[in-house]
């Protein structure tokens, strides 16, 4: 009984290239060759780190490209290293895919095997798939763990 989108299902790894990615769309760039070249990453992932953007609330996608929101501009406007985790903390929490496995599941528990299971229930993604989708969960709470 799939109940949240695989679009919704994060797949880029650093948080941290997300907000570089959201600073470069802010400041005007757009095109991906220029964004792979700032970004060091390879094409695939420049639409990974634009729905990583906006799974996060940080930024809608838009037909004349990605429009940082009001809270992708409150992580781009903060100084403090504190402020910035603090910001990506509650975003990673609020995104619907976390929300719902932090219902099920204690964040402190969590283990690859444990998040594959719950994609393959919630998105239909088969198990190869919600594996390297988890890490990437995975990742993104402990980058924001307080």
């Amino acid at each position: 009984m799939p109940g949240i989108d695989t679009r919704d299902v994060p797949q880029a790894n650093s948080l941290e290239k997300v907000a570089d990615l959201l600073a470069l769309v802010n400041a005007g760039i757009h095109e991906d060759d220029e964004l792979q070249i700032q970004l060091g990453l390879v094409p695939r992932e420049i639409d990974y780190y634009r729905h990583a953007a906006r799974i996060l609330g940080l930024a809608v996608m838009k037909p004349s490209g990605l429009t940082p929101t009001d809270l992708g501009k409150k992580l781009l406007d903060v100084i403090s290293p504190a402020q910035h985790k603090l910001i990506l903390f509650e975003a990673v929490r609020r995104a619907r895919v976390f929300s719902e496995l932090l219902k099920e599941h204690n964040e402190q528990q969590l283990s690859r095997e444990k998040v594959a299971k719950f994609l393959v229930k919630w998105t239909g993604l088969n198990p190869t798939t919600s594996n390297r989708r988890a890490d990437t969960i995975l990742a993104w709470l402990e980058a924001t763990a307080l």
